[in-house]
């Protein structure tokens, strides 16, 4: 399955001061999926959630991504590729004043 934290679809969600932790997926985005949303996560913590294929912390497919304000992506892991955020279609990323650290995948990212 999908999102072992969160499964967002067609929404926008604005994520504030709120950890996403300790959270596993069969199959994509072990923290969090996001499809044809818009996600704002400021002072967040996505950390040590683990994803079977990709994104091991946050999976985004057709999203705008925005990690602000002191976020951090750190510690998520994934058994195909992106440990950290996977990017899929015409997602777009934002990162500003977070951190991205310590994430690992056993293909790349």
């Amino acid at each position: 399955s999908n999102g072992g934290g969160m499964y967002l679809s067609d929404s926008t969600l604005e994520f504030t001061s709120s950890n996403v932790e300790s959270n596993s997926a069969s199959s994509n985005g072990g923290g969090m999926y996001i499809s044809d949303s818009t996600l704002v996560a400021s002072n967040c913590s996505i950390a040590k959630n683990v994803a079977l294929s990709r994104g091991g912390g946050v999976y985004s497919d057709q999203c705008s991504l925005e990690i602000i304000n002191e976020s951090r992506v750190r510690g998520n892991w994934a058994g195909d590729i992106a440990g950290g955020i996977f990017m899929s279609g015409d997602s777009q990323l934002t990162v500003r004043q977070s951190s991205l650290e310590e994430n690992t995948a056993v293909e790349s990212g």
